[in-house]
């Protein structure tokens, strides 16, 4: 039971693209660091919203371009 909290509470990190849909144009990359793809869509939705909001015109919107799962510290080779 204990792991199977531990992995409920696992996070992951998502690499979002934010872009132009107009020009198809990349803004920006983001690393956004949750525990699932409904947290991602609701952070990256509020992301977007706020970039749309500080720019004349909007039409940004975003997409995950890639994953990972995220772990503490780093490990290096002796």
């Amino acid at each position: 039971m204990e792991k199977e909290q531990q992995e409920d509470r696992a996070l992951t990190v998502f690499t979002v693209e934010i872009f132009n849909t107009k020009t198809g144009e990349t803004v920006e990359f983001f690393p956004v660091t949750c525990p699932g793809f409904v947290e991602l869509e609701r952070l990256a939705l509020a992301l977007t919203a706020s970039l749309n909001d500080s720019r004349s015109g909007g039409f940004l919107d975003w997409r995950q371009i890639a994953e990972h799962e995220f772990t503490t510290g780093t490990q290096v080779a002796v």
